[in-house]
């Protein structure tokens, strides 16, 4: 039982036996808008 590889940020959870994985893409299509932008981390702090 190991990790699985890193494909970028996403949401998982488990539903009535059911493995669920949101990601980044899932919202940007759910919200029509492009699948782009930073991270709050990414910018460097005055």
């Amino acid at each position: 039982m190991g990790l699985s590889a890193f494909n970028g940020t996403v949401i998982k959870f488990v539903l009535a036996g059911l493995e669920i994985t949101i990601s980044r893409a899932h919202f940007a299509k759910l919200l029509d808008v492009k699948d782009q932008g930073k991270r709050i981390a990414d910018y460097k702090s005055e």
